[in-house]
């Protein structure tokens, strides 16, 4: 599907919580340090496993086992506290009335948040069900549903507009970036709140294991050669739109130009390694934007660690960009946070460049050259920028960004 824009559509207000803090100030300061995964401890049938995870203020620094986190750490609680927290830092910068928040549209994004609720119940039930005399069994994945999150959001902020929820694998958030700016340029909405959020939930963390996909080691690097693997990690991100364009102290403000969302039908987990179907997406992408591969001043890769979708994306980018512009990975920052990313990674890029007027450095953990040419700090002020997203099932998104007036 391909969104043709009528008007621009600004980003006004921005929140975050990932593993580098809460906030979004905290989260670009962290960037320049070397933060890392802590290690999650779990056993599936009998065998001991031991896997590197971005978590939200684990329960302890280094290492923790899955048991303990389902027990005391994963629960619906902590789940409405990371999601309102990083709402009510996105609505307060975006400085709407009442009137227009009320108004407004909400679209969430997450691919499997609501797993972990529902296990970490199902043990809490299990343990339950150990210690008292009854005959009732525990039942799996009963609760809750997506819609209990909608329904917080709009609950808790006074939100009376339609809401819509997005779970497209990696690219949930994307696409409800791509449609709630289609909406908004349509002139159906005035402004939007996006929320993209995921997780801990062990069904995913043991399933990607099981694919052979996680990285063993706790340094993520994408488009390397060699070396493969991916690190996942929870996060909230959440962001208004409007069509209401402010100065700001850093500049132009950033807006969605343009954006496309195609499929894949090579495989269930892997991209088609030719990169036609990614290269096909980023052009339609830049028709829809009015723009050329010449007017990209970088590329936001997807860059999980995955060896084949890896491939994939190198594929896509090397035949379709010559030269091939400053390309910038986040996952090794946050990890996989899976159908969070979308949002999230939009956050980090356009706050740290507005921040910073360069790039993010993407080759502080490579000794040698990568297959890709990744941003090293490069000064940039203003640009147009491709944001590329890619999901199991073959769901591809790409979305153009600028901040030229």
């Amino acid at each position: 599907m391909a969104i043709v824009y009528m008007r621009n559509a600004y980003l006004l207000g921005a929140g975050l919580t990932t593993a580098m803090g809460t906030g979004v100030s905290s989260n670009i300061k962290d960037m320049q340090s070397q933060h890392r995964p802590v290690i999650v401890d779990f056993t599936l049938q009998e065998e001991s496993f031991s896997l590197p995870y971005f978590a939200i203020d684990p329960p302890n620094k280094y290492r923790f086992n899955s048991d303990d986190l389902l027990a005391t750490y994963i629960s619906e609680q902590r789940t409405t506290r990371i999601i309102e927290q990083t709402v009510q830092e996105a609505l307060l910068q975006a400085d709407i009335s009442a009137e227009q928040q009320k108004k407004m549209g909400l679209f969430i994004g997450s691919s499997s948040l609501t797993i972990g609720l529902s296990d970490a119940i199902y043990q809490q039930d299990l343990r339950n069900a150990s210690t008292q005399l009854t005959n009732e069994q525990p039942i799996p994945l009963q609760s809750p549903s997506d819609s209990y999150l909608s329904y917080f959001i709009k609950k808790t902020f006074c939100i009376e507009g339609q809401d819509h929820i997005f779970t497209t694998a990696c690219t949930s958030s994307s696409n409800a970036l791509l449609y709630a700016t289609a909406m908004l340029k349509e002139g159906w909405i005035e402004h939007a709140l996006v929320v993209g959020v995921e997780l801990f939930n062990m069904a995913t963390l043991s399933g990607f294991s099981a694919l052979q996909l996680t990285c063993n080691g706790t340094v993520m690097q994408p488009f390397m050669p060699d070396k493969s693997g991916m690190i996942l990690g929870e996060g909230c991100g959440a962001v208004v739109f409007g069509s209401d364009c402010r100065e700001t102290s850093s500049g132009n403000l950033f807006y969605i130009a343009g954006g496309s969302n195609l499929g894949d039908n090579y495989g269930v987990t892997a991209a088609n390694p030719d990169g036609g179907s990614i290269q096909r997406v980023m052009i339609e992408a830049l028709r829809q934007a009015n723009i050329s591969s010449s007017d990209i001043t970088a590329i936001k890769a997807h860059g999980t660690g995955n060896p084949m979708n890896d491939n994939a994306e190198i594929s896509g980018v090397k035949s379709f960009f010559s030269p091939i512009p400053p390309v910038c990975i986040l996952k090794p920052y946050i990890g996989h946070t899976l159908g969070a990313c979308g949002v999230i990674e939009l956050i980090l890029f356009c706050r740290y460049l507005e921040e910073n007027g360069e790039l993010i450095n993407s080759c502080r953990d490579y000794d040698v050259t990568p297959h890709l040419p990744l941003t090293s700090g490069e000064k940039v002020t203003s640009g147009c920028f491709i944001l590329n997203y890619f999901g199991f099932g073959g769901n591809n998104t790409s979305l153009i960004i600028s901040n030229r007036s």
